[in-house]
Protein backbone atom coordinates (compact mmCIF):
# COMPACT_ATOMS: atom_id res chain seq x y z
CA UNK A 1 0.00 0.00 0.00
CA UNK A 2 2.80 2.02 0.63
CA UNK A 3 4.71 1.90 -2.44
CA UNK A 4 1.10 2.27 -4.07
CA UNK A 5 0.29 5.54 -2.52
CA UNK A 6 4.19 6.55 -3.09
CA UNK A 7 3.89 6.15 -7.14
CA UNK A 8 0.60 7.39 -7.32
CA UNK A 9 1.79 10.77 -5.35
CA UNK A 10 4.85 11.11 -7.99
CA UNK A 11 2.35 9.93 -10.88
CA UNK A 12 0.17 12.76 -10.00
CA UNK A 13 2.99 15.40 -9.49
CA UNK A 14 5.10 14.69 -12.23
CA UNK A 15 1.89 14.78 -14.47
CA UNK A 16 1.31 18.05 -12.88
CA UNK A 17 4.34 19.61 -13.10
CA UNK A 18 4.43 19.28 -16.72
CA UNK A 19 3.43 23.01 -17.06
CA UNK A 20 5.67 24.23 -14.65
CA UNK A 21 9.30 24.69 -14.14
CA UNK A 22 9.06 25.19 -10.70
CA UNK A 23 11.06 22.31 -8.60
CA UNK A 24 8.25 20.91 -5.06
CA UNK A 25 10.01 22.22 -1.87
CA UNK A 26 8.56 23.05 1.57
CA UNK A 27 10.28 24.76 4.43
CA UNK A 28 9.72 23.16 7.82
CA UNK A 29 10.42 25.50 10.60
CA UNK A 30 11.02 23.89 14.24
CA UNK A 31 13.85 24.35 16.72
CA UNK A 32 14.18 20.68 17.53
CA UNK A 33 16.49 19.25 14.59
CA UNK A 34 15.54 16.10 15.60
CA UNK A 35 11.37 17.08 14.58
CA UNK A 36 13.40 18.60 11.30
CA UNK A 37 14.95 15.13 10.39
CA UNK A 38 12.11 13.46 10.88
CA UNK A 39 9.89 15.50 8.99
CA UNK A 40 12.34 15.02 6.24
CA UNK A 41 12.68 11.88 6.62
CA UNK A 42 9.03 11.22 6.01
CA UNK A 43 8.57 13.66 3.23
CA UNK A 44 11.43 11.95 1.21
CA UNK A 45 9.44 8.60 1.66
CA UNK A 46 6.53 9.61 0.50
CA UNK A 47 7.66 11.89 -2.52
CA UNK A 48 11.92 11.11 -3.25
CA UNK A 49 11.89 14.25 -5.43
CA UNK A 50 11.16 17.07 -2.68
CA UNK A 51 13.09 19.22 -2.14
CA UNK A 52 12.68 19.89 1.98
CA UNK A 53 14.59 22.75 3.42
CA UNK A 54 15.09 23.53 7.39
CA UNK A 55 15.44 26.31 10.03
CA UNK A 56 15.50 26.87 13.27
CA UNK A 57 13.17 29.38 13.77
CA UNK A 58 10.61 31.85 12.68
CA UNK A 59 13.17 34.63 12.20
CA UNK A 60 15.41 32.46 10.17
CA UNK A 61 12.23 31.26 7.86
CA UNK A 62 11.45 34.84 7.60
CA UNK A 63 15.44 35.85 6.40
CA UNK A 64 15.06 32.92 3.99
CA UNK A 65 11.67 33.79 2.48
CA UNK A 66 13.25 36.86 2.30
CA UNK A 67 16.45 36.55 0.20
CA UNK A 68 14.96 35.49 -2.53
CA UNK A 69 14.78 31.85 -3.26
CA UNK A 70 11.66 30.74 -4.88
CA UNK A 71 9.15 30.69 -2.52
CA UNK A 72 8.27 26.47 -1.24
CA UNK A 73 4.91 25.14 -2.04
CA UNK A 74 4.22 24.71 1.79
CA UNK A 75 4.95 26.06 5.23
CA UNK A 76 5.69 23.54 8.16
CA UNK A 77 6.03 25.59 11.50
CA UNK A 78 6.67 24.21 14.93
CA UNK A 79 4.14 26.54 17.59
CA UNK A 80 6.62 27.07 20.34
CA UNK A 81 9.89 28.49 19.30
CA UNK A 82 12.25 31.12 20.56
CA UNK A 83 12.12 34.52 18.82
CA UNK A 84 9.27 34.07 17.08
CA UNK A 85 7.05 31.05 17.04
CA UNK A 86 4.73 29.54 14.59
CA UNK A 87 1.45 31.67 14.88
CA UNK A 88 3.83 35.09 14.70
CA UNK A 89 5.39 33.64 11.72
CA UNK A 90 2.36 32.59 10.25
CA UNK A 91 0.98 36.71 11.19
CA UNK A 92 3.95 37.94 9.38
CA UNK A 93 3.82 36.12 6.18
CA UNK A 94 0.04 36.63 5.69
CA UNK A 95 1.32 40.38 5.78
CA UNK A 96 3.64 40.08 2.69
CA UNK A 97 1.44 40.04 -0.47
CA UNK A 98 4.34 37.59 -2.17
CA UNK A 99 3.42 35.13 0.34
CA UNK A 100 0.26 35.89 1.71
CA UNK A 101 -1.47 32.33 -0.01
CA UNK A 102 1.61 30.53 0.74
CA UNK A 103 0.00 27.65 2.78
CA UNK A 104 1.20 27.27 6.34
CA UNK A 105 0.35 24.48 9.03
CA UNK A 106 1.69 24.63 12.16
CA UNK A 107 2.35 21.66 14.40
CA UNK A 108 2.55 21.47 17.82
CA UNK A 109 3.53 18.67 20.68
CA UNK A 110 1.65 20.84 23.29
CA UNK A 111 -2.02 21.26 21.53
CA UNK A 112 -4.05 23.57 23.62
CA UNK A 113 -7.27 25.36 22.70
CA UNK A 114 -5.92 28.70 22.70
CA UNK A 115 -2.79 27.85 20.42
CA UNK A 116 -5.35 26.22 18.23
CA UNK A 117 -7.58 29.30 18.00
CA UNK A 118 -4.11 31.99 17.79
CA UNK A 119 -2.63 29.90 14.88
CA UNK A 120 -6.30 30.20 13.25
CA UNK A 121 -6.28 33.89 13.59
CA UNK A 122 -2.96 34.51 12.63
CA UNK A 123 -4.09 33.09 8.96
CA UNK A 124 -2.60 29.74 9.45
CA UNK A 125 -4.45 26.85 6.87
CA UNK A 126 -4.08 24.00 9.80
CA UNK A 127 -2.75 23.65 13.51
CA UNK A 128 -2.42 19.74 14.12
CA UNK A 129 -0.58 17.79 16.61
CA UNK A 130 2.59 16.49 16.22
CA UNK A 131 2.60 13.26 15.10
CA UNK A 132 4.40 10.58 18.07
CA UNK A 133 4.63 7.16 16.08
CA UNK A 134 6.61 6.56 12.23
CA UNK A 135 3.18 5.88 10.55
CA UNK A 136 1.33 8.83 11.92
CA UNK A 137 4.44 11.06 10.69
CA UNK A 138 4.10 9.21 7.87
CA UNK A 139 0.13 9.35 7.03
CA UNK A 140 0.47 13.02 8.09
CA UNK A 141 3.69 13.62 5.18
CA UNK A 142 1.14 11.73 2.16
CA UNK A 143 -1.92 13.89 4.00
CA UNK A 144 0.15 17.14 3.41
CA UNK A 145 1.23 16.38 0.16
CA UNK A 146 -1.83 15.49 -1.68
CA UNK A 147 -3.94 18.21 -0.03
CA UNK A 148 -1.56 20.84 -1.04
CA UNK A 149 2.09 19.78 -2.77
CA UNK A 150 0.45 17.64 -5.70
CA UNK A 151 -2.36 19.71 -6.21
CA UNK A 152 -1.63 23.45 -4.29
CA UNK A 153 -0.53 25.19 -8.09
CA UNK A 154 -2.90 23.86 -9.81
CA UNK A 155 -6.43 25.38 -9.28
CA UNK A 156 -9.05 22.65 -9.67
CA UNK A 157 -8.62 21.67 -6.33
CA UNK A 158 -9.69 23.67 -3.40
CA UNK A 159 -8.88 22.65 -0.06
CA UNK A 160 -10.71 24.64 3.04
CA UNK A 161 -8.87 25.31 5.76
CA UNK A 162 -10.36 22.94 8.50
CA UNK A 163 -10.85 20.08 6.00
CA UNK A 164 -6.97 19.04 6.01
CA UNK A 165 -7.40 19.26 10.44
CA UNK A 166 -10.61 16.77 10.07
CA UNK A 167 -8.61 14.80 7.71
CA UNK A 168 -5.80 14.09 9.58
CA UNK A 169 -7.97 13.61 13.16
CA UNK A 170 -10.32 11.15 11.61
CA UNK A 171 -7.31 9.36 9.82
CA UNK A 172 -5.54 9.38 13.48
CA UNK A 173 -8.65 7.73 15.18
Amino acid sequence: MNSYVTNLTNAMFANAMKNTDQVPSILIVDDDEDSRLLLRWAFHDVMPNLIVRGVGNGQEALTYLRSGHQPPFLVITDMHMPLIGGDELTSRLRQMPALETLPIVVLSSLTSEADRIRCYQSGADAYLPKPRLLPDLLDLARLLIRNWLAVEKWPAVAVSRLSVTEQYHASTT
